[in-house]
């Protein structure tokens, strides 16, 4: 066999295996780019927003790293799929009464989407109390031991209550500030620029897509009906809806009331008042007489605005984690400790699917007292870009209260500009420093 056949052979088993080295590329002074759309790295799946630091091209092809739970991941990457990173130092006086911890994943999530604005809640609560609090409240539905408190089911087949640590990571907003699930932090009333249309390419391939058998009205209809006269997003209640009925859920298809089983039916598309099961929901939707989906969706969407949006819970954070008063637990929309996350991404999905991503949006993001340095997920199975906090610019991170020196980029890069240079944590570590010259 030629030498050069074998070579080309050895190449192809090796990019086969993951090993990136056998073709050259131009080495580049390290930079960020961040993934703009869902993509494959090395059979693992980035998501929007999520940062690569690139030290090489070849073609339309950026060679690049990333840390994965702590291990450097080394590859290609298509260029059509990444934007570089620019830091904009004019957005650094919309962040200012952030803590340093929120910044990076914000300037990250402004050069994806700088028509979004970013302002404070602070919310003047110890963050451990408050996470304690929606620890005894919330529900997950698995059975991994990390992320529950006990094997109890304590709603349905799967359901049981949280951990500690997944209380504190679902929690933190921090974990929020990223692409993918930013939008839970969103300002929720009526946006008017969110046309008929729209709402029914979101409805697309769901069970409320088309007609709506009662009402004889088209689904998307009745959610931008009820949207503008109730002052409230209809993206939020066509996404609250998909999340809630998804798979036909009672609340869709109607009920009977406990009291009456061969009575009338009731709908609930939200599932309001479904606190422990659909039943409640049937019977919060039946002690107000809504007898058909119309009903449902219109006095539905109306109790929401009554109820969240105009008390201050206008984001699906805050209907969740009800921090915006001094006292939380008593007034949160749903047990189910990951639904912002859930949520936000089909929001975040409907929006790019109809090219509504890139218009005004004001995010309110919550501040807590004593916020631990991180909160990581509780098992180590996803790509994160976090860690603990820069602590002074000549590159020492403070970790338990010890230090660290870094190596440039291996653990950090640096961007120069003419007057300061801006740091960003790698592997593991977050947050940044300007360092004036």
């Amino acid at each position: 066999m030629k030498k050069t056949s074998l070579i080309k052979i050895l190449c192809v088993i090796a990019l086969f295996l993951g090993i990136h080295r056998c073709g050259s590329y131009k080495t580049v002074a390290p930079y960020i780019v961040l993934v703009k759309e869902n993509t494959s790295f090395l059979n693992q799946t980035l998501t929007i927003g999520q940062p690569l630091v690139v030290e090489g091209q070849r073609g339309s092809q950026y060679y690049g790293y990333l840390y994965a739970n702590g291990e450097k991941k080394e590859g290609y990457i298509s260029s059509r799929n990444v934007i570089s990173y620019i830091f904009d130092e004019s957005f650094e006086k919309e962040i200012t009464s952030f803590p340093d911890s929120y910044k990076q994943p914000l300037r990250f999530l402004h050069a994806l989407y700088p028509e979004w604005s970013y302002v404070p809640l602070n919310t003047s609560l110890d963050f451990n109390n408050t996470a304690s609090i929606f620890q005894s409240k919330s529900l997950i539905d698995t059975d991994e031991s990390e992320m529950i408190a006990s094997p109890d089911i304590i709603e349905g087949q799967t359901w049981c209550r949280v951990s500690l640590n997944a209380s504190r990571y679902f929690l933190d907003p921090r974990n929020g500030l990223d692409a993918y699930h930013a939008l839970m932090f969103e300002k929720l009333t009526y946006n008017p620029s969110e046309t008929l249309q729209e709402g029914k390419r979101m409805l697309e391939g769901t069970e409320m897509s088309g007609i709506e058998p009662q009402s004889k009205k088209d689904w998307a209809e009745l959610y931008r009906h009820s949207a503008e006269v109730n002052n409230i997003s209809m993206s939020l209640l066509i996404t609250r809806a998909i999340q809630e009925q998804s798979g036909g859920g009672l609340g869709l298809r109607g009920g009977h009331a406990r009291n009456n089983p061969q009575g009338p039916l009731f709908y609930n598309i939200y599932n309001i008042g479904a606190n422990t099961s659909d039943q409640d929901g049937i019977d919060f939707a039946a002690s107000r007489n809504w007898d058909t989906r119309e009903k449902a969706i219109l006095y539905g969407s109306k109790y929401l605005s009554d109820n969240y949006i105009t008390k201050g819970q206008d984001s699906l954070y805050l209907q969740k984690f009800d921090v915006h008063n001094n006292n939380p637990g008593h007034h949160y929309y749903m047990s189910n400790i990951r639904a912002p996350y859930s949520e936000a991404k089909n929001m975040l999905k409907g929006y790019i699917s109809n090219n509504m991503d890139h218009v005004k949006r004001i995010l309110e993001i919550p501040i807590y007292n004593n916020m631990p340095a991180y909160n990581p997920y509780p098992i180590a199975t996803d790509i994160k870009y976090a860690g603990t906090i820069m602590k002074n610019p000549d590159c020492e991170y403070q970790i338990a209260d010890t230090y660290k020196n870094l190596t440039r980029n291996v653990d950090y890069i640096t961007i120069d500009h003419d007057s300061y240079t801006h740091i960003i944590g790698l592997n593991n570590y977050y947050g940044s420093f300007d360092i004036e010259k």
